[in-house]
């Protein structure tokens, strides 16, 4: 039977064109499964240009941070 047991995640999400990172913080089941599941969702994102731009599918890179680097990011943090 698989694991069921909720995993913190931690996602540095980069956008490429601002060159800034945003760190976030979820619950996932499947660590594997939830990370793909963001990349697609940010690769759909950079699919829709905004006006004035071009379509960048690689717009948003997707990696995994600490718990540190979450907490340095997001001082009043306290997961």
């Amino acid at each position: 039977m698989a694991d069921m047991t909720g995993k913190d995640v931690y996602l540095r999400v980069t956008d490429t064109h601002r060159k800034q990172s945003t760190l976030r913080h979820h619950r996932a089941w499947d660590v594997d499964r939830f990370i793909e599941s963001q990349r697609a969702a940010y690769r759909a994102e950079g699919e829709k240009p905004a006006p004035g731009q071009k379509a960048d599918p690689m717009r948003f890179v997707v990696s995994l941070a600490s718990a540190e680097e979450y907490r340095a990011a997001n001082w009043r943090a306290t997961p």
